[in-house]
């Protein structure tokens, strides 16, 4: 969550020729799934991954991602630059200690025409048993939790393989003389020998 604050200012009323203030105001916002959400269903457009959103766009998504209730429409307008530099950096803010270390690939990967919409990260979400109250977390803390899954899986996948490769051989083993033993029982009662 972070809190947006925007100053008050020093005003010129030309008609009463006084200078007044205009108070500072605030409100709390969350950069999550759940808001990008919101932003897809109005625009109609991709937001993860998209470097072509308007300005437009992104003061919207600013109002999308808000917490606090009934915020008037025109408060949006009096962010500062500051303010939005300030916004900018929170949504590429990490928000968490985990680090990846990038494997080192022989072949060139191509980048992906595909996009991020939420539905997929949902997807994603439900595929991998990620509680949907996730869906209200710092997105990018949530696509970290998601990678770090995904690798997990992988670990563990290549560490069962990498096994059963070891201990293919005995299984394989196990399993025929598993089949020896009934064959050599059935043979027993056909014909009647013990020992």
């Amino acid at each position: 969550m972070f809190k947006v604050v925007i100053p008050g200012k020093e005003m010129f009323d030309s008609k009463t020729n006084r200078f007044y203030y205009t108070e500072s105001m605030s409100f709390e916002i969350e950069h999550s799934l759940f808001a990008i959400k919101k932003w897809e269903s109005k625009w109609h457009i991709h937001f993860i991954g998209n470097d072509k959103k308007t300005p437009e766009q992104m003061l919207d998504y600013v109002k999308c991602m808000t917490l606090t209730p009934n915020i008037p429409d025109d408060t949006y307008n009096k962010l500062t630059q500051q303010n939005i530099k300030d916004i900018n950096e929170y949504m590429d803010d990490p928000m968490t200690a985990t680090t990846f270390r990038e494997k080192k690939s022989k072949k060139k990967e191509r980048p992906s025409s595909n996009f991020i919409s939420n539905e997929i990260v949902y997807w994603w979400m439900t595929e991998l048993n990620i509680p949907q109250e996730y869906q209200y977390w710092h997105i990018n803390q949530l696509m970290t939790l998601i990678k770090l899954i995904n690798i997990k899986h992988e670990e563990a996948e290549e560490k069962s393989k990498k096994k059963g490769k070891k201990g293919q051989s005995s299984t394989l083993n196990k399993a025929d003389l598993d089949a020896r033993s009934k064959l050599n029982e059935e043979r027993k009662r056909k014909f009647n020998s013990h020992g």
